[in-house]
């Protein structure tokens, strides 16, 4: 088995990565908010873009999920476009779920990185 070795990260690294990780799960609590408007074009596209320019979700992840073209991703981004209101709940919901796993991907990363390296021989 390879021993891979993990840099540690610094005091800011991990300030900073704990502030997206809070970022990440404020924005999914806005999300889940049912007065959130999202039948509003300019509102639909301030989520779309935040989701993608802020908290990580990937738009060809985005295109593939809802069998658009990934320029269709960034016409919603840009206000240009959207999806027909019944289907933007759905957007949203997806788009949720995927900030809340990137949170929890990097609050595991943050936790490996931080935990302590065995010394050699140690079980």
């Amino acid at each position: 088995m390879m021993n891979r070795s993990v840099r540690r990260l610094t005091d800011t690294e991990v300030h900073l990565l704990r502030l997206e990780i809070e970022g990440m799960r404020q924005f999914a609590n806005y999300l889940e908010q049912p007065e959130i408007e999202i039948n509003d074009d300019f509102a639909f596209a301030r989520i779309v873009e935040r989701a993608i320019d802020t908290y990580r979700v990937d738009p060809e992840k985005m295109a593939l999920e809802f069998g658009v073209n990934r320029t269709t991703i960034g016409r919603w981004k840009s206000k240009k476009n959207a999806p027909q209101p019944m289907a933007r709940p759905i957007v949203v919901s997806w788009i949720l779920q995927e900030v809340r796993d990137e949170a929890q991907k990097l609050d595991r990363l943050l936790s490996q990185m931080r935990q302590p390296k065995m010394a050699s021989g140690m079980v």
